[in-house]
């Protein structure tokens, strides 16, 4: 059976970068600024991957990942999970009903105790 593997990470830009090079202002040392979060989908065969130990699927991720890493960007690993259905896609417009339906009622209990002192 076919899955996925989701890796997810966090991705950093070098800062110190420029048209002479990379690490050439100041102390010439690479400067790490976090951007956000980036995962990897990889296709895996389940009957596999199952059979090997999380630290074994640990350390191909890493090694795969070390492949992605450059002087410009890096990627560190936080945590990885299997896919074997599709996600299910809810209705974003039945979602922003009831996000802010739930706002509007925490808003009025909020009034509601701060009117009784």
């Amino acid at each position: 059976m076919d899955g996925t593997l989701r890796i997810n990470t966090q991705y950093y830009e070098n800062y110190n970068v420029s048209l002479e090079g990379v690490n050439t202002y100041g102390d010439k040392k690479p400067h790490w600024k976090p951007k956000g979060g980036q995962f990897f989908d990889i296709a895996v065969d389940t009957d596999v991957i199952f059979y090997a130990s999380e630290d074994v699927i640990r350390q191909s991720i890493a090694a795969m990942l070390e492949k992605q890493n450059s002087d410009y960007c890096k990627y560190d690993y936080i945590d990885h999970e299997f896919i074997i259905v599709e996600p299910v896609k809810l209705d974003a417009k039945s979602f922003e009903t009831l996000l802010v339906e739930n706002i509007q009622s925490q808003h009025s209990s909020v009034e509601t105790v701060d009117s009784m002192y």
